[in-house]
């Protein structure tokens, strides 16, 4: 307990930047089918044209900001993945010292090294795919509701 309330404690503030980050793409992104269907609707006829370069508009800047906060929330996951994997391996690597002769015996160099790095690696990977895991509710939860409202 005492590793994640550490780990928690070092990287909320920048977690918190990614989950934002991830979070309004996620929102600009949902716009997309709104736009869509409006266009759809000046197809048909049912709007007029001149509403379609406001929807354009809308289309292109909501592609813009989508690509500029994933991008930002892809950074800041990135940067907090890379101090927390450099901080753990550093533990990691400081408990072989702490090790008695006995207890080293049980493994060999080789072995001690490469738990260590699988270790490393598997925090790596835990990390830099953190705020897409805490996305999911999100997402789902407002796909959901865009099907309910759609589909009635």
């Amino acid at each position: 307990p005492s590793l994640i309330r550490a780990v928690w404690t070092f990287s909320k503030g920048s977690l918190r930047h990614a989950i934002f980050f991830m979070w309004t793409a996620q929102i600009f992104n949902t716009a997309l089918p709104v736009f869509i269907s409006l266009i759809v609707k000046v197809v048909e006829g049912n709007l007029d044209a001149e509403w379609s370069y406001l929807i354009v508009g809308g289309v292109v800047v909501s592609t813009i900001a989508i690509s500029i906060l994933i991008q930002q929330g892809w950074h800041r996951q990135s940067e907090l993945t890379l101090s927390i994997w450099c901080g753990l391996t550093a533990l990691i690597f400081e408990k072989p010292t702490t090790m008695t002769s006995a207890d080293m015996s049980n493994f060999t160099q080789g072995e001690l090294v490469n738990f260590i790095s699988a270790d490393a690696q598997a925090v790596f990977e835990v990390f830099l795919f953190s705020a897409l895991f805490m996305m999911m509710p999100f997402s789902f939860l407002l796909s959901l509701v865009l099907l309910i409202l759609m589909l009635g």
